[in-house]
């Protein structure tokens, strides 16, 4: 039987829009994405007030009607054949029953379907009533739709704006325009010739310069003289007008309706994609899909892909190329404050040719929707063993929900994103309300500040095999908290990643990323404050909790406070064939080799013991792998029984291969592991000492170029461990007089970090396990 449906413009299919979210955290490499939306304005925040989303409880409702009449239609109801009804037969007995269940459930559609108008024209008065003066605007966006029947999809299209557009900011246009003018007026001056000169004919290199040198200071010298302010943001729900709004829909149903690579797309995904007006919070009101498509036109022309059916109207290598084209017009550059957080016009944006980690995103996002190629950008807001979070992009490629993830300007679409990354949380970016975050903000409640407002949503799922855990709490540990979270050590502190709803005192927390180390903790007066043990959940989803044992005792070497990236471990690769020789001749023609560093050698950091070689030599060094530059960063020869390095007059390969005097072979011996010997020559570089006499050596310590992480002489360090929900323990401080910490009687099954009194910044925890250091 066809179930009735809705009545539509175009009599298509019933659709239900889904809710989807906007970030509201703060990532440490985003200094000018504004995910992190809890404002501080002199206005209440529209979204602390919302109500669900009509299209979500839509959703909600009708799948559950839906949901009724399938059970009644198809669920198996024995007939009780010994009763039958007075003058019926067992067969036409049944028949009645479930027919009547049927008429009964097509009832209580009806009414359902009722409600959930009620409750979209309750919404949409909510949303109405918040936009004050500006109400006049938006009901002549509905009026200007419910003119014509066939309009009927860009009227649901107007609600959806609309009911959704509480709690999204725009800036002062008038201060914003002003700072955009001049920005501009600073990317229109002509490449510094002085900088083509210097770099010859590498075009590329001459326009970084051009950035760096010129460009870069001078935006930044424009952001202090007009810093951005707090007081220009504006809820959209009170400025956006019926023109900009009633051109936004009307582009977007153009470019969902010709566009090949929006054509698989159903309404909600339409919503979600390409309608929004805005892609970043909060937004300078522009042209930008306009703007985004001629300069997308001018980089890559998408038509060639017509020209073969590989790619005629693959959205997969629609958004390859357009990411690949977008690559040498963007430059990803670090932590600079070149615009001070000002929200700034699309077009100012791609003029300069430079973002930040966090603007990249958006970029791509906004060059992305505007060919109609259905694109969002999803972040996690702390990876598990770093300080900070991370963006990327996710394009949907497939009705059926593929999404396809990628670093914008980078990397490309369908090839594995991160797969060595382990993940706690990650978020998609929306624009509609998600109800149950919606729920937490309303609850009363202290929120952590990535969840303040209502616009992300979890797809952590998407990502990675995920785990389910319900934690209790102890009777003399409860709260009043309705919610609690659990928290992530970010290198400092704990800060909340994912959230549950306590319970009978238990909280139970969703699609959790494995692998990860988390403390269960409440969050009040803007703390977190635990209510358990922190416990590590390994690769299978099996929980430990670390609840420290001190009738056990153990004795631990350490010789690292951070764990060692992928970049470290690249790096002293490096060393691999790399030899310590001496010799009696300068030349070292008669050099003998005491260590060669062999195949499989992944230690940074080393003491080389010759105390069974007594034979005497002058001259000592250090000779780079064939093929490699020499980068040894520290080298120290000692002699039987001294506990200071033997010094001598330094000799080796002169030179450095960038002209850094930093570099020079000098580095080598100047007792700063950070500075390194970067030799002219990827081949046959070296550095030593003369002794001016034979000597023999005892020992060689060496530290080749590193993170600067790893234990180093002469620094002061402090063990803690987690002792309680008090927090953290000291087990002593120590003056580090080797490359390793030695602590004795230390708890086992416990929770650890390092603290460096005297250099760095990172510090991670880590577990001991068969006396080695395991990071989480």
């Amino acid at each position: 039987m066809r179930l009735p449906q809705k009545k539509g413009g175009s009599g298509e299919e019933p659709t239900r829009t889904k809710t989807h979210a906007r970030r509201s955290g703060t990532e440490s490499g985003n200094r000018n994405g504004f995910r992190n939306r809890d404002f501080t304005t002199n206005e209440t925040n529209p979204a602390t007030n919302a109500v669900p989303s009509a299209h979500k409880t839509d959703d909600m409702y009708d799948r559950f009607a839906i949901f009724l009449i399938l059970q009644s239609i198809n669920r198996p109801y024995p007939p009780d054949r010994s009763r039958p009804c007075p003058g019926r037969s067992a067969d036409s007995t049944y028949l009645i029953l479930k027919m009547r269940h049927f008429y009964l459930s097509v009832v209580l559609l009806s009414g359902i379907l009722l409600c959930c108008c009620a409750q979209r024209e309750f919404t949409l008065e909510w949303a109405l009533n918040l936009a004050g003066d500006n109400r006049a605007e938006l009901e002549r966006v509905l009026d200007h739709y419910k003119q014509n029947p066939a309009d009927s999809q860009k009227y649901r299209a107007a609600v959806y704006l609309i009911t959704n557009m509480p709690g999204h900011y725009s800036v002062d246009s008038v201060l914003a325009n002003r700072f955009c003018d001049k920005a501009d007026s600073v990317m229109a001056i002509p490449l510094d010739t002085s900088f083509l000169e210097l770099s010859k004919t590498d075009f590329n290199m001459a326009r970084n310069l051009d950035w760096e040198k010129f460009k870069v200071p001078a935006l930044e010298k424009i952001s202090k003289e007009m810093p951005f302010k707090q007081e220009s943001l504006r809820p959209d729900i009170q400025v956006i007008k019926a023109d900009y709004l009633i051109k936004n829909i009307d582009s977007a149903f153009a470019t969902w309706k010709t566009s090949p690579w929006s054509a698989h797309l159903n309404f909600d995904h339409f919503c979600e994609f390409i309608l929004p007006y805005k892609v970043q919070d909060p937004f300078l009101p522009d042209d930008w899909r306009e703007y985004c498509r001629k300069f997308c036109d001018s980089i890559v022309d998408l038509s060639d892909m017509d020209r073969c059916q590989y790619y005629k109207n693959s959205i997969h290598w629609a958004a390859r190329f357009v990411n690949s084209a977008l690559l040498p017009n963007m430059r990803i550059i670090g932590p600079y404050t070149y615009n001070g957080n000002q929200p700034i016009r699309m077009s100012t944006w791609i003029k300069k040719h430079f973002v930040s980690c966090g603007e990249k995103g958006i970029v791509c996002m906004a060059v992305m929707r505007s060919k109609g190629i259905p694109m969002a950008v999803d972040y996690t807001p702390q990876w598990p063993t770093g300080y900070e979070g991370h963006s990327w992009c996710a394009v949907l490629t497939t009705a059926g929900g593929n999404y396809e993830k990628f670093d914008p300007f980078e990397g490309f679409p369908g090839e594995a994103y991160r797969p060595g990354e382990t993940m706690a949380k990650a978020f998609r970016e929306g624009y509609a309300i998600n109800p149950l975050l919606f729920r937490i903000n309303r609850s009363g409640e202290d929120v952590p500040p990535f969840l303040r407002n209502s616009f992300i949503k979890d797809v952590t799922s998407e990502y990675m095999s995920t785990q389910t855990i319900e934690v209790s709490i102890p009777d003399s540990l409860k709260q009043q908290n309705r919610f609690a979270y659990l928290s992530m050590f970010d290198n400092k502190n704990w800060v909340p990643i994912a959230w549950g709803e306590v319970k009978r005192s238990k909280v139970r927390f969703e699609d959790i990323g494995r692998s990860v180390a988390y403390l269960p903790s409440y969050y009040i007066d803007g703390k977190v404050v635990p209510f358990s043990y922190p416990f590590t959940l390994d690769a299978n989803g099996r929980a430990e909790y670390m609840i420290p044992d001190t009738t056990r005792l153990q004795s631990v070497d350490l010789t690292r406070k951070y764990p060692p990236h992928y970049h470290v471990y690249n790096t002293t690769k490096r060393l691999i064939g790399g030899k310590f020789q001496a010799a009696n001749r300068p030349d070292f023609r008669d050099s003998v080799t005491v260590f060669e560093f062999p195949e499989g050698w992944n230690d940074p950091t080393g003491t080389i013991d010759l105390s069974r070689d007594t034979a005497k030599y002058r001259y000592w060094r250090f000779l780079s792998p064939p093929d490699r530059h020499n980068q040894m960063a520290e080298v120290r020869f000692y002699l039987a029984g001294d506990t200071v390095p033997n010094t001598g007059k330094i000799i080796g390969t002169p030179g450095t291969r960038i002209g850094d005097p930093k570099n020079h072979k000098e580095a080598m011996f100047d007792n700063d592991p950070f500075t390194f010997f970067d030799a002219p020559f990827p081949y046959d570089g070296w550095a030593g000492m003369d002794y001016g006499k034979p000597v023999s050596m005892d020992r060689i310590l060496f530290v080749y170029r590193s993170d600067d992480n790893n234990v180093w002489i002469g620094d002061e360090y402090e063990l803690f461990y987690w002792k309680d929900r008090h927090g953290w323990a000291s087990l002593g401080k120590q003056k580090a007089e080797n490359l390793k910490l030695h602590y004795d009687s230390i708890p086992t099954h416990a929770l650890f970090f390092i603290r460096d009194y005297t250099r760095g910044v990172q510090e991670r925890i880590f577990t001991i396990e068969d006396g080695k250091q395991v990071w989480w």
